[in-house]
């Protein structure tokens, strides 16, 4: 039937823009990350950190606490999202890994045998829909973190680069 073809077809781009979402938060996750390692790294130099103050102090603290809102929101970003147990416990679903665990084998199977077009396409429309809102608060997530991430980077650029 083209209307399940299709709508894995849907499924396969959700989980494509899933993953890319992971990838683009993994990498400001990272870049952040070092980025506060260094702004730590070059306060505990003394002589760095006696020269910061007035202006320049105030944004080490905003560049800091940015990258910081940038390294939580893409956190945020890759942490599983996994339904809660009593919920999945009730629903008859088995496209997501949660709902499977709680089939048992034999049970499954006829239920799998049994399924019309029609059933397919409503296990289908039900994981579209609870993947497209993962998707949506991952791309809100990840738009804050990279965000926070530029405006960081900026603070902490006029604080170091700024002639004196």
């Amino acid at each position: 039937m083209q209307e399940v073809e299709f709508a894995w077809r849907v499924h396969a781009a959700q989980e494509q823009g899933a993953l890319r979402a992971d990838t683009k938060a993994a990498a400001v996750f990272t870049v952040e990350g070092a980025v506060i390692a260094a702004v730590v790294a070059a306060l505990s130099n003394a002589t760095l950190a006696s020269s910061i103050s007035g202006w320049r102090l105030l944004l080490v603290w905003l560049g800091t606490l940015s990258s910081t809102v940038a390294v939580v929101a893409a956190f945020l970003v890759v942490i599983p999202q996994i339904g809660r147990r009593r919920r999945l416990a009730r629903e008859a679903h088995f496209i997501y890994f949660g709902h499977l665990r709680s089939w048992e084998a034999a049970r499954l199977a006829q239920r799998l045998a049994a399924l019309s077009d029609l059933d397919q396409i409503v296990q289908l429309s039900t994981q579209l829909t609870r993947v497209g809102v993962g998707n949506w608060r991952k791309y809100r997530l990840l738009r804050v973190a990279i965000i926070a991430a530029l405006l960081g980077t900026l603070f902490l650029v006029l604080t170091f680069a700024w002639p004196r």
